[in-house]
């Protein structure tokens, strides 16, 4: 991923069923604090996903650790919450959107 980027960021293999979520979240965190909830995050059978516009990728700071984590609660209430995953930023000469 790096700044300027527009990076669907897929989550798959999960162990509830899609169609049963009542409530999830998508955490990117580093520099600045990037969250995705609700219809924001794109439920397919099997998956999830969120896509980052340019102006995101661009606040991410080059330089830090990026985490990454999704956070859902099914219809029955059972709460799951991913591993911590993480990445870099690959700097941008020129900040700006395209």
């Amino acid at each position: 991923m790096n700044q300027g980027d527009t990076p669907t960021i897929t989550y798959e293999n999960l162990p509830f069923d899609t169609a049963q979520i009542a409530a999830v979240k998508v955490l990117i965190y580093g520099s600045t604090k990037i969250e995705f909830s609700g219809a924001d995050v794109v439920r397919r059978t099997g998956s999830l996903s969120v896509t980052l516009t340019q102006a995101q990728t661009i606040s991410l700071d080059p330089y830090t650790q990026i985490q990454m984590q999704i956070r859902v609660r099914t219809n029955d209430g059972t709460a799951y919450t991913s591993n911590t995953m993480y990445t870099t930023i690959g700097e941008m000469l020129k900040l700006e959107v395209i």
